[in-house]
């Protein structure tokens, strides 16, 4: 269909009992044409008011026109942040090994490299730094050989105090708190051997 049937269309009222339909036709000729005569014709074409469409009665060209230029925006995304540096990887470091907190740690690294980094992202990449300075399978096997010793040797305590024959004689509550050194020992373990190899090669980069 060329632009002036198109427009021959558009530009009559629609008269098949359907306001909405008529409406709809005009409106859909200001978009596909706008300056142009079927304008004139939302100008004069009187707009009734329908259930479907209650802003055909409010509706001016100028306000349909600003609608149609206000479609929303195709979202690309955040733009990527620089990549970090060893050298901004060993700062931060430093910076933690030191206590110091990562709103600090964020205006540091700005004033040093001119990055700007939010806490929560510095947070992520020292936790990415600390799970990725030590090798995951002898770290468990670390925490796996720990574990039966460092447990027996708890539970050797907590009897020596002398409570368990008074307390506990059928030894129910000394069993349930085993499993529960045992379900608590292996996390408490890992976060300690991580915060560990974190400081050894923190302090290895920095000698």
């Amino acid at each position: 269909m060329d632009s002036l049937h198109y427009t021959q269309m558009t530009s009559q009222p629609v008269h098949d009992g359907s306001p909405d339909l008529q409406w709809a036709a005009l409106l859909g000729a200001q978009i596909a044409h706008p300056g142009q005569e079927n304008s004139s014709a939302l100008q004069h074409e009187p707009m009734v008011h329908t259930p479907h469409f209650p802003q055909a009665s409010i509706a001016s060209p100028f306000q349909i026109g600003h609608a149609v230029t206000a479609l929303p925006r195709l979202y690309l995304g955040r733009p990527r942040s620089e990549a970090w540096t060893q050298e901004q990887d060993d700062f931060m470091r430093e910076l933690k090994d030191r206590g110091t907190t990562h709103p600090v740690i964020a205006t540091q690294l700005l004033a040093k490299f001119g990055i700007h980094r939010t806490p929560n992202v510095i947070s992520k990449r020292l936790k990415k730094l600390r799970d990725g300075c030590i090798d995951e399978f002898k770290l468990s096997q670390a925490i796996q050989n720990a574990v039966p010793q460092v447990q027996q040797i708890l539970i050797n305590q907590i009897t020596s105090l002398g409570l368990v024959e008074i307390e506990d004689p059928e030894g129910s509550l000394l069993a349930e708190a085993s499993e529960e050194v045992k379900e608590i020992l292996p996390r408490v373990l890992e976060g300690y051997l991580r915060e560990v190899a974190f400081k050894m090669m923190s302090e290895t980069r920095a000698s």
